[in-house]
């Protein structure tokens, strides 16, 4: 039997510094391969999304398969494998590196026994052995996380969802994680880790990532850029209102009128007052997830007096985050809410006027360029064109 590479498979969760770690792998993955580290460039971009969508049922469908152009059943099996070949192919090459694969997704989207298992089928002929990266986060911390994820995504939700949310279940019942995946890969090959800076190796998520994963982290490699994509209570209770007006989705596809809206938003909004749960919600939070985590902590993490960092709650006295507020003249008083609501409404109708004339300039101009295309493939061969009559570019 031939010599195989070991695969690290890092599975998420969501909201634990993914983009990162991902971000860190691509940018280093010529140098890795030097020594001796795989990462594959055909699962992905960076995020190795394909990988769980391979592993869907051929009935599923999701804006992950959407976007692969993989809701036909047929497509589905001849990308699952092709992809596969490639591994096999990549195995082949570099039997004695480790492969490195990370996509957040194969947590929050493999929820099945049945796809878990497909995943653990195509992989175990490719690799000599396969050991899972999991990062688990508290579970309030994810929710504040995640709630300015969903308002980037078009949501007008200003307020953490309630602990029982379905989504919010998937990322934070840890138990519930590890259990489905131990069924199928084993509990042995499952290495958790608590992401809190207190807890990574130095301080330093990407350091303890490698060390974790078991792959070189020296002083050649090249750090990605630090991005600070948080966005202040403000900002989400503003952009939150703007997608009424502009929303994300428009005729099952991006809205292109939002363009660079929320770019915008995390630029202006990144040094505002964060999202401050109330004592209320922080407690049912603690309560709803008690038992998963009384597990984990028991499972795994034995040495722990308490498997998370404090969250700070606002004080009590205070019984909603502050009302973002404008002033309305030099010494003058605050505009209330209901005149901040106008603003916005005023922001998102200028914005929506000037992003439909910028694209239907951009549509015209496409068309003109088609239409010289045309006239100079005539010229080139000599045939008659009909520039004379062409229409001149209409002003909008």
């Amino acid at each position: 039997m031939g010599l195989k590479p070991r695969l690290v498979l890092h599975i998420g969760t969501e909201k634990t510094g993914t983009t990162s770690i991902q971000e860190f792998l691509r940018i280093n993955a010529g140098p890795y391969l030097g020594k001796g580290v795989v990462v594959p460039t055909y699962l992905g971009h960076s995020n190795h999304s394909l990988l769980p969508v391979i592993a869907y049922g051929d009935d599923r469908h999701d804006d992950l398969s959407l976007a692969y152009g993989l809701n036909d059943p047929q497509a589905r099996t001849a990308r699952r494998e092709q992809t596969i070949q490639l591994l096999q192919e990549s195995a082949a090459q570099h039997p004695d590196h480790t492969f490195v694969i990370s996509s957040e997704h194969l947590q929050s989207r493999l929820t099945g026994s049945e796809e878990i298992d497909r995943l653990h089928h195509l992989l175990t002929p490719i690799f000599s052995s396969i050991q899972i990266v999991l990062y688990i986060r508290k579970p309030i911390d994810t929710a504040i996380s995640s709630l300015s994820t969903g308002i980037k995504c078009g949501k007008t939700a200003t307020r953490i969802p309630p602990p029982s949310d379905p989504y919010i279940e998937i990322l934070c019942l840890h138990r519930q994680t590890v259990e489905r995946w131990a069924a199928s890969f084993g509990i042995g090959a499952i290495r958790v880790r608590i992401f809190s800076r207190q807890h990574f190796v130095d301080g330093d998520l990407l350091k303890d990532f490698a060390l974790t994963s078991g792959i070189p982290f020296d002083q050649d490699l090249t750090m990605p850029p630090r991005t600070n994509e948080k966005l202040g209570f403000d900002g989400l209770r503003f952009l939150g209102a703007i997608n009424d007006q502009i929303p994300y989705i428009a005729d099952d596809r991006f809205n292109p009128l939002r363009a660079n809206l929320v770019t915008l938003f995390e630029t202006y909004f990144c040094e505002s007052p964060e999202y401050v749960p109330s004592e209320e919600e922080i407690n049912r939070y603690a309560e709803h997830y008690r038992q998963s985590d009384a597990w984990m902590r028991e499972r795994f993490f034995a040495d722990l007096p308490s498997l998370w960092p404090q969250t700070a709650a606002r004080p009590a006295a205070v019984s909603t985050v502050p009302q973002p507020s404008l002033p309305a003249a030099e010494g003058g008083d605050t505009y209330s809410p209901a005149e901040v609501r106008k603003l916005l409404r005023l922001f998102a109708d200028a914005w929506n006027d000037k992003q439909t004339l910028i694209n239907s300039l951009h549509d015209q101009l496409e068309e003109r360029n088609r239409q010289i295309a045309a006239l100079n493939t005539q010229l080139a061969a000599g045939g008659p064109t009909d520039a004379a009559h062409a229409d001149p570019i209409r002003r909008p």
